[in-house]
């Protein structure tokens, strides 16, 4: 389950790099998956959840919320599922905890890194080249090379 539906799979030898890239379905069951694998470097997590049906201004969208974690001495190469639309339809926002888990401190807020015509952002410490889109298997992911970082992500697409 967590190489097919969490999409968590080593990329390079001793989980140097590892690839997040979940199957998520715009129909098909389950609409919610959470795992995660022990490695050598620590503990790899892909979570996700699909909304379907959500109101948006010209009417419904699909939406994907994901929580991964990389730990410490890791690369990630996060596929962001677009439900099967394209790459040019999506927003995808993400908000960023491990940097921001001091005591007292408020939630990070959410940025915008694909959509929306906003150029791709280079000033987040945890992204590590800019977002850029990926064609697999008939379908186009956004991918996202991160560094030791927690991460919410949400995707928007068809709206």
């Amino acid at each position: 389950m967590y190489r097919s539906l969490a999409g968590i799979a080593p990329a390079s030898a001793g989980y140097g790099t590892v690839t997040i890239a979940p199957k998520v379905s715009k129909t098909l069951d389950p609409a919610a998956v959470n795992a995660s694998v022990a490695t050598v470097r620590g503990v790899v997590s892909s979570s996700w959840t699909r909304h379907t049906a959500m109101p948006c201004l010209d009417g419904l969208a699909s939406v994907v919320t994901m929580q991964v974690v990389v730990p410490v001495g890791m690369l990630g190469e996060v596929h962001v599922p677009l439900l099967g639309e394209a790459a040019s339809k999506a927003v995808v926002t993400v908000r960023e905890y491990r940097a921001t888990s001091s005591v007292g401190s408020s939630a990070p807020r959410a940025r915008i890194v694909w959509g929306e015509g906003s150029p791709p952002s280079t000033e987040l410490s945890w992204l590590r080249s800019p977002p850029q889109v990926q064609s697999k298997a008939e379908a186009e992911t956004v991918l996202l090379q991160v560094v030791a970082s927690e991460l919410e992500l949400e995707v928007k697409v068809a709206c």
